[in-house]
């Protein structure tokens, strides 16, 4: 008689209903923790900036995705798991629960960068390295929008420039998130940089200050994250 092929109990080859149970819970928690991702990333000012045809910007937002999302249900099922945390009967609902503790842990936005997480030491080990790796994804994507603002930034006119940075001390300003003592020395780079820039006499000082509000724009643009004006 022939015997059936028996594989060894592992993660590709559940033997039993609690392994497929934690499989699929770890399948919701990657998809809850991803869409906490998408959230955090500020898709519409990469859209606007990025040229999505070249590998650059895809490849980036896809490595985003794959440690902010499968990252951070992963460590959200690994703290229940190392925990001794009793699944409940429905694994959707555990699966949950672990995707949006993970995302917590891993805090994946751009604003706040990595937080600090609580647990076991692995958890605590694999959340500090996986913040790192989302901080210097997020570091390579603002890197790549720095170059691709200023090519834009330069081949605006003397008067485009100006109205641009008009519009981002405008959107500075209306943004509660920056405190007003940060809003008001903002305002006077830009005054200052502009006043440079339009009051400038000859070709040497005209290119001094247009190098200087270049430089302001596209400083605030990239770390305030703004979209490119219309």
């Amino acid at each position: 008689m022939l015997r059936e092929p028996h594989h060894r109990q592992t993660w590709l080859f559940p033997d039993t209903r609690g392994d497929l149970v934690s499989l699929v819970s770890l399948a919701v928690a990657i998809v809850v923790a991803a869409v906490f991702a998408v959230f955090g990333f500020p898709f519409r000012f990469y859209q606007c900036w990025f040229s999505w045809s070249r590998i650059g910007a895809p490849a980036g937002v896809l490595l985003y995705m794959a440690l902010a999302g499968g990252g951070g249900g992963g460590i959200g099922w690994l703290t229940a798991y190392l925990a001794n945390v009793p699944p409940s009967s429905v694994p959707f609902i555990d699966g949950l629960f672990y995707g949006v503790a993970g995302a917590l842990a891993v805090r994946a936005d751009f604003r706040s960068g990595p937080g600090v997480t609580r647990g076991p030491q692995e958890v605590r080990g694999a959340a500090s390295l996986l913040g790192k790796g989302i901080e210097w994804t997020t570091g390579l994507l603002d890197e790549v929008t720095w170059r691709r603002v200023k090519y834009w930034l330069d081949a605006r006119t003397d008067d485009q420039l100006l109205v641009v940075a008009f519009d981002i001390v405008h959107e500075i300003r209306a943004d509660n998130a920056i405190p007003p003592p940060a809003k008001k020395v903002i305002g006077k780079e830009a005054v200052d940089a502009m006043q440079a820039l339009h009051e400038a006499d000859d070709d040497v000082k005209r290119a001094e200050g247009r190098s200087r509000l270049t430089h302001f724009c596209r400083s605030q643009i990239v770390s305030q994250h703004i979209t490119k004006p219309v």
